[in-house]
């Protein structure tokens, strides 16, 4: 399976809500995904580094926003992993990851995959490192199906998104019966008090399963990244000549997409075809989204752990 195995990581968005913390805080101005917290690398480079060990080190496709190069490279230590993508335009996480879909199942239509934001806080590496390799195992096991990671709730968490559990399916692995976006206070306390896991939008499918149900809950979304597909297949065969995308170009793809957000968009409507596995409950997990949260990580795991600096390099 390793062969097989993929990942997307997501460095598009431009963390307007970071921004007055990022810039009084670190003193610059730069999406949250490329800011250096604590220790030496950017969220960004966590994810990397992260990915690079669940999957071959060639086999990661970063897609970034436009004019992202510069933060890029401005915070990148050493060789970034695999292909960078830049979008021509900013059109939610539902195009982002179809654009890198199209690219792996030109080369590889038996790929299976992880997708994951580049925003996100987790300890200990080692830990996650083997919770994504049971995610891949488990979407190889359900190749129909769309694999989330599940994490215990909170009873402030209103500005998540939740998964009710459904039917168990074996060890950690539960079916969907519904998403709940960002919750009253009193309805997340509910939500809590029922079980319901934190979407942490960590995602693994095989890309046959993602591609089917994006072309069923969204048709003519997702009908121009087939016919980049087709084109990019061309290319790969030498039926089109060296650089050419079949007469369109990736700013033409753009041009008259509608934005889609892939949680909200897609998987809210696809519950039938979508798992839900549990985290792993000694891994520490957090949404960076918010200057509160990546506040409140850093002070628990400082005080309550007593963590070696090299936890933080």
């Amino acid at each position: 399976m390793r062969r097989h195995s993929w990942a997307i990581v997501l460095a598009g968005g431009e963390g307007t809500r970071m921004r007055s913390y990022i810039a009084s805080r670190l003193g610059v101005l730069r999406p949250k995904q490329y800011c250096v917290f604590t220790g030496t690398r950017s969220l960004l480079q966590h994810a990397l580094d992260r990915m690079s060990r669940a999957v071959d080190h060639d086999q990661v496709i970063t897609v970034i926003g436009r004019g992202h190069w510069s933060h890029l490279l401005e915070t990148s230590s050493g060789r970034l992993p695999g292909r960078i993508i830049e979008q021509p335009d900013s059109r939610g996480t539902g195009a982002a990851v179809f654009l890198a879909l199209a690219c792996i199942m030109a080369v590889d239509p038996e790929a299976v995959l992880l997708v994951a934001p580049s925003d996100h806080f987790v300890y200990p590496e080692t830990d996650f490192i083997d919770q994504l390799d049971c995610m891949l195992r488990v979407a190889d096991g359900f190749p129909d199906h769309l694999v989330l990671l599940g994490a215990k709730g909170e009873r402030q968490g209103t500005d998540f998104g939740w998964i009710e559990p459904g039917v168990p399916l074996g060890t950690g692995v539960r079916s969907v019966r519904s998403f709940k976006e960002k919750p009253s206070a009193p309805q997340a306390e509910r939500f809590l008090d029922r079980g319901f896991l934190l979407n942490t939008m960590l995602l693994a499918t095989k890309a046959r399963a993602l591609w089917s149900v994006g072309k069923a809950v969204l048709p003519a979304f997702t009908r121009p990244f087939g016919s980049l597909l087709d084109s990019l297949r061309a290319a790969y065969r030498g039926d089109l000549a060296r650089g050419s995308a079949g007469g369109m170009s990736w700013h033409e793809l753009y041009a008259d997409l509608p934005s889609v957000d892939l949680s909200r968009d897609l998987l809210e409507h696809a519950t039938r075809q979508t798992l839900v596995l549990e985290m792993n409950p000694k891994l520490r997990w957090s949404d960076w989204g918010r200057p509160e949260r990546v506040r409140e990580s850093l002070l628990q795991l400082r005080t309550q752990e007593s963590l070696p600096e090299e936890a933080w390099a």
